[in-house]
């Protein structure tokens, strides 16, 4: 669901809702580039099976618990192939206190996105980007198949015609 009026309360309470992820992020600059940071629930069901394309020995491990100085961090393939970026690197990044050294420990697959991304831990983004903003949410769904209702459940969440779609339908498109 792409919408930053989500009625995260009725979310929440929603029987019809198996498991939710918050999408949250901040946009910056790296290498003179526009660039975002995500925060991602760490027991969420996509942050839970993360597919990375390349990872340090205990890269995902060290990133879920935060553990290893500088601190580590995640990023796309572009981070990786278009900024010419290798596993085990140092970057900086300006947070709202200053610049900020990070590993990146792993690279996750983003098949299609043409953007550099990095990703921390949910409370890990919003201690150094205090003003990161909800995007939008992913959502699992009780009984997935039985959709009939889909549009009236998803406006009792605030959710408005043309900001949700059906990850079944992305997938036929694509």
């Amino acid at each position: 669901v792409q919408s930053r009026a989500l009625d995260l309360a009725a979310i929440e309470a929603a029987d019809w809702i198996a498991s939710y992820h918050p999408r949250l992020g901040a946009d910056l600059r790296w290498q003179n580039r526009p660039a975002s940071i995500r925060g991602l629930k760490l027991d969420a069901p996509d942050t839970r099976q993360l597919a990375l394309a390349e990872q340090t020995l205990n890269g995902f491990s060290d990133w879920q618990r935060s553990e290893g100085s500088p601190m580590p961090i995640l990023a796309n393939e572009q981070v990786h192939y278009l900024a010419n970026t290798p596993l085990n690197s140092v970057i900086q990044l300006d947070t709202p206190a200053g610049p900020k050294d990070l590993r990146i420990v792993g690279f996750v697959y983003d098949y299609g996105n043409a953007d550099l991304q990095f990703y921390l831990p949910k409370q890990q983004l919003l201690g150094l980007w205090p003003e990161a903003q909800m995007l939008g949410v992913g959502l699992w769904l009780e009984q997935p198949d039985n959709l009939k209702d889909i549009a009236a459940l998803m406006q009792s969440i605030g959710a408005s015609s043309g900001e949700w779609a059906l990850q079944a339908d992305i997938k036929r498109v694509s």
